[in-house]
């Protein structure tokens, strides 16, 4: 998702080129809401990917008149050029192949803003070795990313589209700081005036990395460190937004850059393994 200088919650939300990936890891509709609803509201282009499902998975596919009619932006029975109409520009990809390839070939010809894909939560062993086609994304894309796991807690209502922004958790490092995730917040206050989020830095260590005025300014923060300890760092990520009943985690991510990373996973992947809420992941 492009990042704007400093954007504040005024300003004009800027188009959002969007791709979602439709795969067979649980039901695509909570994530698809996501999707939809982040086009809509900056009138940009939802490109929807449907990769091996083709005649046979269609019924299952979520359609973009359904919930626009069901949130009232569309009345009953519109024609397809009334989606236009309201400013989204739609593309819909249905194709038998490779889900990895396809998708991936995807993201690599047409420059996207932001992909949103379902992950299915895990646990014990298979959240340390068992990976998803989401996390393979997380791995050898440098996306800017939105994972919603099955079964956690929707900020957009699918039957509805109201948005709940109420509590964002921003996991903080000095590498990278947590000036893009800050900035991605304001970013959603743009495109959601709405909203107005607690949001809660979380250094896991011994002083929070600091953070300038200018980033803070507007936004109602506060700072939280926690002692580190030798657990699974994403496990102690998750159960602190849990907590804190967080609707949203937004953390950079640069990638795996240890040795331990390389091996369990990138720090983002663990906390996807635990997570309970969406994940915003900012590709640095």
């Amino acid at each position: 998702m492009a990042q704007p200088a400093n954007p504040g919650p005024a300003d004009t939300p800027q188009p959002l080129n969007v791709i979602f990936a439709v795969h067979g890891d649980g039901d695509p509709a909570v994530p698809f809401c996501h999707a939809l609803k982040l086009a809509v509201v900056s009138k940009g282009e939802l490109e929807i990917v449907d990769v091996g499902g083709g005649s046979d998975r269609d019924p299952e596919t979520p359609r973009v008149r359904t919930f626009l009619e069901r949130w009232k932006l569309l009345p009953p029975g519109s024609a397809r050029e009334a989606v236009e109409r309201i400013g989204l520009r739609v593309k819909r990809i249905v194709k038998k192949g490779n889900e990895k390839k396809e998708i991936g070939r995807r993201l690599s010809r047409s420059p996207h803003d932001l992909l949103v894909i379902g992950m299915r939560a895990k646990s014990g062993v298979q959240a340390l070795f068992g990976r998803d086609l989401s996390e393979y994304l997380a791995e050898y894309y440098r996306q800017t990313t939105l994972y919603v796991p099955t079964g956690a807690k929707p900020f957009v209502d699918p039957d509805t589209g109201a948005v709940s922004l109420n509590r964002i958790l921003v996991p903080s490092d000095a590498d990278p700081l947590p000036g893009m995730s800050l900035a991605m917040v304001r970013r959603l206050m743009t495109l959601f005036p709405e909203c107005r989020p607690k949001v809660t830095g979380l250094h896991i260590g011994m002083r929070f990395p600091p953070v300038s005025d200018d980033l803070k300014e507007g936004l109602d923060w506060n700072e939280v460190v926690m002692e580190h300890s030798h657990g699974n760092l994403g496990k102690v990520i998750a159960q602190a937004a849990l907590e804190r009943n967080s609707d949203l985690i937004i953390m950079a991510t640069n990638g795996r850059n240890t040795l331990a990373q390389m091996v369990l996973g990138s720090v983002t992947e663990l906390v996807l393994a635990y997570a309970r809420c969406p994940v915003l992941a900012i590709a640095v």
